[in-house]
């Protein structure tokens, strides 16, 4: 967690999947498939954008689900504008709903998503 907290972080978001018996590897694949479209379509060199990716399952409904934090596209494309681009291609590639926003430096990595009791 210290880690996470260095790093200036752009973006946090929640990612879920159309189907719930995807083997792992496929839901990861979805997942780098939208890192390699982002850093193609922002001109960054894939290997060397800094992610950081969690799955889970939900509380409630049990579906697995991933949580990331993504930086190192231009200072340009740090827009809600952006956010908005990343969802479409997430749900464009079949991975189900997208909840992407500009990361909040005033919060702690893990803070950025839904608290727990």
């Amino acid at each position: 967690m210290f880690l996470l907290g260095q790093i200036r972080w752009q973006f946090f978001g929640t990612l879920t999947f159309k189907s719930e018996r995807l083997p792992e590897r496929v839901r990861l694949g979805l997942w780098f498939a939208l890192l390699r479209r982002a850093a193609k379509h922002f001109h960054r060199h894939f290997p060397k954008l800094p992610w950081c990716l969690r799955q889970e399952d939900g509380e409630t409904t049990g579906r697995r689900h991933f949580h990331f934090l993504l930086t190192g596209l231009p200072p340009e494309a740090v827009n809600q504008q952006t956010c908005f681009w990343l969802m479409a291609h997430w749900e464009n590639l079949k991975g189900g709903m997208a909840r992407i926003t500009l990361f909040d430096p005033r919060l702690n990595a893990a803070g950025q998503g839904p608290r727990k009791n």
